[in-house]
């Protein structure tokens, strides 16, 4: 079986992280901008069973506007519809270099975007440990729901994974300093258990 890997930085997560945050919350507009360059930069960094992957999008996304005033628009209700339409937006334009004819995209729904949302949240302030499941559940579920290309993603890893706590304590203990390098970590381990499987028809 083929490498799958992220080889982005944890202080390009930060720069990232902090554009986007500045261009959200100073001034609106620009955030159309900066997201989609975050997004090239975040899949040039990605490789899944050998394959390199490409996002391929020019120019500003207005729809992040729309999808964000219509939250706001029914009170936060409409987020999990929202969130769909934003993981569809990314995946569709996300394609493995050289590949030019094979459809992506992602088929989750918003019901489930909400609930294993909703679990998550549960299972980290009921009582944290249940979230080293969780956290491989909900990965899991986002994997399956996920088309690149023509084929269909799987996250190969069984029972939890505890080193999710350790890190997010890391970021703790640093006082949010370390958390970038804990968000690197993380996403690493995501994709080194991350692999295609057979070609969707």
């Amino acid at each position: 079986m083929k490498e799958s890997k992220f080889t982005g930085s944890a202080c390009g997560l930060f720069g990232w992280n902090l554009l986007i945050v500045l261009a959200t919350y100073a001034f609106i507009i620009p955030v159309v901008f900066v997201l989609p360059k975050y997004v090239k930069w975040y899949y040039s960094h990605v490789t899944i069973d050998g394959e390199q992957l490409e996002f391929k999008f020019e120019g500003p996304w207005w729809g992040y506007l729309g999808w964000t005033l219509f939250v706001i628009a029914t009170l936060g209700l409409g987020g999990p519809y929202a969130a769909k339409k934003m993981a569809q937006w990314e995946i569709q334009h996300t394609h493995i270099i050289g590949d030019t004819e094979s459809n992506s995209d992602f088929d989750g729904s918003a019901w489930g975007i909400l609930g294993y949302s909703l679990l998550s949240v549960l299972s980290i302030y009921a009582l944290i440990f249940p979230f080293a499941w969780m956290y491989v559940i909900l990965n899991r579920w986002y994997n399956n729901h996920t088309v690149i290309s023509g084929k269909r993603l799987s996250l190969r890893h069984d029972g939890p994974w505890f080193g999710v706590l350790g890190w997010i304590l890391f970021a703790f203990i640093t006082l949010g300093i370390g958390s970038f390098y804990a968000q690197k970590k993380q996403i690493q381990w995501i994709y080194a258990h991350t692999h295609f499987t057979d070609l969707i028809e």
